[in-house]
């Protein structure tokens, strides 16, 4: 469809005449393949209205051409005129009924139209009556039509079958590893990966995607692995060195993450969220003066993003200054009303300040926008009540959670109040869900050791 040149002296001269012609209303003379590379032309300048007029000539021109009524369907239905473009498909069938072109044509009208199983149908008329070429590019739209219809399974088998036709393809290693994730199915995403990788050793962006899902299923140490391959293989693949990053980081590997955030800027711009998650790694190495230079080199860059307005709030608090994090934290509420994080900081930052009516405001405004069940906005806002406002209050705030650090903590809250039997009824069932959950017990509220029961409970529960 795009064998002509435009720039040939004698298409420029073609092109000149059939101009003139078409001003002055005069008849002329092209032959199919001269209407095709006409109408090409026309259509690679967004010219749409010539390319009709041209293509309808060659139809007066020649009336059982089938390729002049397929570039008319291609062209109906990329202006979205599915009931012209299906009219064409099928007088193009009727003239030329191998032509299986048309079918893939078919195929897309009734996609776009929303009749993804007639749209399959094609497809499959297609790979049944196709000797082999294109099968790829075939077995991925019927990926995305299975897709359309929710039916991940036959989506997957033929993003599969298109990969092993042309595994140098890599948005399909991409559209794989989504449908994996649509159906919750990492394990076997990840032995896909592994098996694509026995056959294709030096596929960067396999080992990329490998990657990826370990730091989803928070494999962190087979995240790093994985990177460090792509890496190897690839040495500018910025990506991957900003996910090995981040894998680092979760393992407390702080300085290992800051020279992977670093040499991101080896291969790409410098971007605000990089320094973001730098500042988060010096603040975790309680380098505040770094963090707080990373966090004002991302406001530089960006001056809205919310993690760095959010970081800013915290490294002036741990910098004693306390009164200077709030117009970062204001800014960031306003900014994102409904960011749990922001209010959380904000509450933590106005308790500090003694200005307890509008700690309270954003702890509850975090409470409200928690929809992850971040524990520690639970946990904080829950000694806020108990602080200022009563105990029992903070035990009916913090009942709702079903978390066990939660429970560990309604236990502390329930002795304080004076109900012993309650709180170790409670403790018992807790050490039998995590034992190792009465540490946070002990830290929060250390004078239960000085009650016998608790500490016998405790010692004799895992011996």
């Amino acid at each position: 469809m795009h064998d002509f040149d435009a720039n040939n002296e004698e298409f420029k001269s073609l092109i000149k005449n059939i101009e003139l012609k078409l001003k002055n209303k005069d008849s002329f003379y092209l032959d199919v393949e001269e209407i095709s590379n006409v109408a090409n032309y026309y259509l690679e300048k967004g010219i749409i209205n010539k390319a009709l007029v041209i293509l309808k000539i060659g139809l007066n021109l020649h009336p059982v051409s089938g390729d002049v009524r397929l570039h008319l369907a291609q062209v109906y239905l990329a202006q979205g005129e599915y009931k012209t473009a299906l009219k064409y498909a099928n007088k193009t069938l009727e003239v030329e009924p191998n032509n299986l072109e048309i079918l893939i044509i078919k195929a897309e009208i009734f996609s776009y139209q929303g009749n993804h199983k007639k749209s399959i149908g094609f497809y499959q008329e297609y790979l049944d009556r196709n000797e082999g070429e294109n099968l790829d590019l075939i077995y991925n739209d019927m990926a995305w039509e299975y897709e359309s219809l929710r039916d991940y399974d036959n989506a997957l088998k033929y993003l599969i079958l298109a990969l092993e036709l042309n595994p140098e393809e890599d948005t399909l290693l991409f559209e794989i590893a989504y449908f994996y994730e649509e159906m919750g199915k990492q394990d076997e995403c990840i032995a896909f990966y592994n098996k694509f990788l026995d056959e294709n050793p030096y596929s960067y962006n396999a080992w990329y995607n490998l990657g990826i899902v370990y730091n989803e299923k928070k494999e962190y140490k087979k995240a790093v692995f994985s990177f460090e391959y792509a890496t190897l293989i690839k040495d500018d693949f910025a990506s991957a060195y900003f996910n090995k990053a981040n894998a680092h980081y979760n393992l407390k590997e702080y300085g290992q993450a800051l020279e992977c955030y670093y040499k991101t800027f080896e291969y790409e711009d410098n971007q605000a969220i990089t320094f973001c998650y730098i500042g988060e790694c010096y603040e975790k190495l309680e380098n505040y003066k770094e963090a707080e230079k990373s966090f004002e080199i991302a406001l530089s860059i960006s001056e809205n993003i919310q993690e760095a307005l959010v970081g800013m709030a915290i490294i002036k608090d741990k910098l004693g200054l306390t009164i200077e994090s709030l117009p970062f934290i204001e800014k960031a509420n306003r900014l994102y009303p409904k960011n749990a994080d922001s209010w959380y900081i904000a509450g933590e930052v106005f308790n500090r300040l003694e200005r307890y009516e509008d700690a309270y405001f954003s702890y509850n405004k975090a409470d409200e926008f928690n929809t992850e069940k971040n524990i520690q906005i639970i946990l904080d806002f829950s000694n806020f009540i108990a602080e200022n406002l009563s105990l029992e209050e903070a035990i009916d705030y913090i009942k709702k959670s079903d978390q066990i650090k939660a429970q560990y903590r309604l236990i502390a809250y329930l002795q304080m109040l004076g109900q012993t039997k309650k709180a170790i009824n409670l403790l018992e069932k807790c050490l039998d869900e995590k034992y190792e959950g009465h540490k946070d017990l002990l830290d929060y509220y250390p004078e239960i050791v000085e009650l016998p029961e608790y500490i016998s409970i405790i010692e004799n529960f895992n011996s």
